[in-house]
């Protein structure tokens, strides 16, 4: 399945840099890549979901680990997205560390672990970006990755099309056939463990660069 990591993990970072072009340099004039550009967060989600699956997550501190480099490159990212667009709700690092919190809620055995679990959903959720339609996405695709079946698969498909809401049109649900068909793909892509993190800041950097400078 690491395969499918990885190739999902590229699809994402092409989709999400065409939108974002057109978004802040192009000005919408291209809108076949700010539909594109909608898949490109349920990727995102579904990968981080995957890797948060693994059994031993919580006992290796994959999980806070995770949350770690989310708000370190969620932190600098957000002078570049504040300046090219708006500072809340805050950049999508943010509301993937708030997934990674839940899951981390979740799995732990901490007493008033429900309260907080509400609190983090319903009060935080009102900051991130996609709100809490793309953490219930986030939710649904580690739920599914957790233990695949059906009923899951249907829940995590019924949670992509809820996206719709935050992007005002459907195109998130394309999303889901090419992440089933990345897993059916067997490439040899090396895997560059933190090409997502830096990547982030360091393209809304030069966008903003471009933006200023060129435009």
């Amino acid at each position: 399945m690491m395969r499918l990591q990885m190739l999902c993990e590229k699809q994402a970072l092409l989709l999400m840099t065409a939108d974002h072009i057109n978004h802040f340099l192009l000005n919408f004039q291209a809108p076949v890549m700010s539909d594109a550009g909608r898949l490109a967060m349920p990727i995102f989600g579904f990968v981080l979901a995957f890797n948060l699956t693994r059994a031993d997550a919580l006992q290796s501190e994959i999980i806070t680990r995770t949350m770690k480099r989310l708000l370190l490159f969620g932190l600098l990212a957000t002078p570049f997205y504040g300046l090219l667009y708006r500072w809340v709700p805050v950049n999508i690092m943010f509301m993937l560390l708030l997934v990674t919190y839940l899951i981390y809620i979740f799995e732990s055995n901490k007493k008033y672990k429900w309260p907080i679990f509400i609190f983090m959903f319903l009060v935080i959720g009102v900051f991130v970006e996609y709100l809490w339609f793309g953490i219930t996405y986030c939710l649904a695709a580690w739920w599914f990755c957790k233990s695949p079946g059906l009923i899951r698969m249907l829940v995590w498909i019924a949670s992509t099309s809820l996206l719709a809401v935050a992007n005002i049109n459907y195109w998130a649900c394309a999303a889901i056939p090419l992440i089933l068909l990345a897993s059916r793909i067997n490439l040899n892509f090396p895997r560059l463990r933190y090409v997502f993190y830096a990547y982030y800041p360091i393209h809304l950097a030069l966008l903003l660069y471009v933006q200023r400078n060129f435009l």
